[in-house]
């Protein structure tokens, strides 16, 4: 699978119904670093200092070629790494921030934004366990 053509709730899709999903997950975190970053977010211990289920928000009900941004971009990454884990920025501009990437999103990767904050992408894909995501990274 060619990672650069398909948005990550397609990837995921994909690796969750891989024969062998720990390799397969592993293929895509090794084929894009933007990839294992959201991975290794979602399986590791740091957290955002606010409430995501605070965030008042609408999913975004557009095609998915009509998304405002995809999460595996460099703006997305930026705004995550930077911006909502920077435990010295107000939360009123993490909120903004946070709402503005759920609402720009395609909603099959808004859904799996939400999951990275909650630390439970298992809930989305039951067959990407947190074992399968921490061997991967």
């Amino acid at each position: 699978m060619k990672v650069a053509n398909y948005q990550l709730d397609e990837i995921l899709a994909q690796v969750s119904a891989a024969p062998d999903v720990g390799h397969a997950l592993k293929a895509a975190c090794d084929e894009n670093s933007y990839v294992k970053y959201f991975i290794e977010q979602a399986c590791n211990d740091v957290w955002v200092n606010f409430d995501v289920d605070e965030v008042n928000f609408e999913f975004n009900d557009y095609h998915r070629s009509m998304a405002g941004t995809r999460l595996l971009s460099k703006t997305v990454m930026y705004v995550y790494k930077e911006i909502l884990l920077n435990k010295g920025l107000p939360l009123k501009t993490k909120r903004y921030q946070t709402k503005n990437l759920l609402e720009m999103l395609y909603k099959g990767e808004s859904l799996i934004l939400l999951a990275i904050f909650k630390k439970n992408l298992p809930e989305l894909y039951p067959n990407i366990t947190h074992e399968i995501m921490s061997a991967s990274v």
